[in-house]
């Protein structure tokens, strides 16, 4: 299977559990890898045999900026969710990094694979 990346996907939500965080939107930051069979594209040279990317992301995007969840987990299925959505998604890895989470590390993350059928 083939494998499309997004990486370093960067928006702002209201994210965390302590109260100070869910007042103002914090940094997170994406990284995805699309299973997907991308042959017929690379033979046809086509956007509509294609994932389109522009389009995944400004769906991610505008869920995410909307979001208000207390989990980085949860965060991460749901996104993971938006892109088994897509016409020839086969399965998804998405990984949520929360720079500034820990004091004493870059930041904290989570990463997650999904299969279309999986719930």
């Amino acid at each position: 299977m083939d494998k499309m990346h997004i990486s370093g996907l960067t928006l702002f939500c209201i994210i965390g559990t302590k109260p100070v965080e869910r007042k103002k939107k914090q940094k997170i930051i994406f990284d995805v890898v699309l299973e997907c069979d991308t042959s017929k594209a690379g033979r046809t040279d086509n956007l509509k045999d294609a994932v389109n990317y522009k389009t995944l992301s400004d769906q991610i995007l505008s869920h995410v900026c909307r979001s208000k969840y207390f989990l980085i987990e949860k965060l991460a299925h749901c996104v993971s969710k938006i892109c088994l959505s897509v016409p020839g998604v086969k399965g998804v890895t998405v990984k949520v990094e929360k720079p500034g989470a820990l004091q004493m590390a870059r930041s904290a993350s989570i990463e997650i694979y999904r299969r279309r059928g999986d719930k």
